[in-house]
């Protein structure tokens, strides 16, 4: 039970453009939010990362996350942001 409660938000969101070339040059960036997910705010600053632009970014929850979520229940939890940037 406890399990699928972690599991439930641990999809993947993907943007992709369609209009550019990626580099194969990913650079990632951690967010931290609160109770729940109720406080926190992540702004990436796409254009100091990546010049050129992004050519896919991805969001997701990893084991660490995960790991960091259950150990304070939930009260602080974080998310990867996986840039990947255009040329």
């Amino acid at each position: 039970m406890i399990a699928l409660a972690l599991l439930a938000g641990c999809r993947p969101v993907t943007y992709v453009d369609p209009y550019a070339l990626p580099s194969g040059i990913v650079v990632s960036q951690t967010g931290h939010y609160f109770l729940f997910g109720a406080l926190g705010h992540t702004d990436i600053e796409v254009k100091a990362l990546c010049p050129q632009g992004a050519a896919r970014i991805t969001s997701s929850f990893t084991a660490v996350d995960l790991l960091l979520a259950a150990i304070t229940l939930d009260l602080y939890a974080r998310r990867t942001y996986d840039i990947e940037c255009a040329r």
